[in-house]
């Protein structure tokens, strides 16, 4: 391969020394993170139990800006997270720190994933165009098969999205 992508979840620990053996390998690397996503105060569960769960989509570096802002919302998410809580982020402030950035949706932990499995599609196909315009050309719709039923009961759903929305693809393996 070409290139090679890792995403620490929630932190960006292993990214130096993933660079250095890539580089060493002769393949490039591509610098991420999982990072939690709090969802909006106002988004109705219907399963009460994921109600305070945050999403978990995954950020790709693009550029030095994205490395940049990546850096920058990590920090953000241990820094101003209260205490007691799992570090994550706003839709703001993912907004203001946007660039360079490519997104991947998050599978069935991500924000169109869990609203799909609550039965919500209007919603996700809201969501879907927010993530679209947030990060033009920029946001990928993931498709995993890891042997879950969460996958499986998702995928045709993430498919229609993708096409309804004219978003690409893309099929991570953890």
């Amino acid at each position: 391969m070409p290139a090679v992508a890792v995403t620490d979840t929630n932190n960006l620990f292993g990214a130096l020394e993933f660079s250095e053996a890539c580089r060493h390998a002769g393949v490039q690397p591509i610098l991420g993170c999982e990072l939690a996503l709090r969802r909006d105060a106002g988004e109705a569960s219907i399963r009460q139990t994921r109600a305070e769960e945050p999403y978990w989509p995954a950020y790709l570096v693009q550029n030095e800006a994205g490395w940049r802002n990546l850096m920058a919302l990590a920090s953000i998410a241990h820094m101003e997270t209260p205490s007691g809580e799992t570090p994550q982020i706003d839709l703001a402030c993912l907004a203001e720190h946007s660039d360079g950035l490519l997104v991947l949706s998050g599978g069935p932990r991500g924000p169109l994933g869990r609203l799909l499995l609550d039965g919500q599609t209007e919603a996700a196909r809201e969501m879907a165009a927010r993530f679209r315009d947030m990060f033009p050309g920029r946001f990928y719709i993931e498709l995993m098969r890891h042997g879950m039923e969460e996958e499986s009961r998702i995928e045709a759903a993430m498919i229609d999205l993708a096409f309804g929305l004219a978003l690409p693809l893309v099929a991570p393996n953890d």
